[in-house]
């Protein structure tokens, strides 16, 4: 399954209580069984990750906006709120074809 340049969707699987090689170990079992040629481990000590459903993704998108507007566009916070506005707003455009 390598479609390079091909957008697709991403599934995650959310398992509480996994440890880092048993998520090492489950990624090999999925390359292995052709489900996915590429996959990642994501820390949870490093990363938050969010599972939003569209309702909260419009909604914060539309905050950020508000405070983007509120903000010196130069400004760091304002770059990362930018950021991070563009990709609920690519999220909400990709999902909504």
């Amino acid at each position: 399954m390598n479609d390079t340049g091909v957008s697709w969707h991403y599934w995650s699987v959310d398992l509480p209580g996994l440890d880092r090689p048993a998520a090492q170990e489950l990624l090999e079992i999925a390359k292995e069984a052709g489900m996915s040629d590429v996959g990642s481990l994501v820390d949870p000590a490093v990363f938050l990750t969010l599972h939003l459903d569209r309702s909260t993704v419009l909604a914060i998108s539309a905050v950020l906006a508000r405070a983007q507007m509120a903000e010196d566009p130069e400004c760091s916070e304002a770059l990362i709120v930018a950021g991070y506005r563009e990709s609920l707003d690519e999220w909400l455009q990709e999902t909504n074809e």
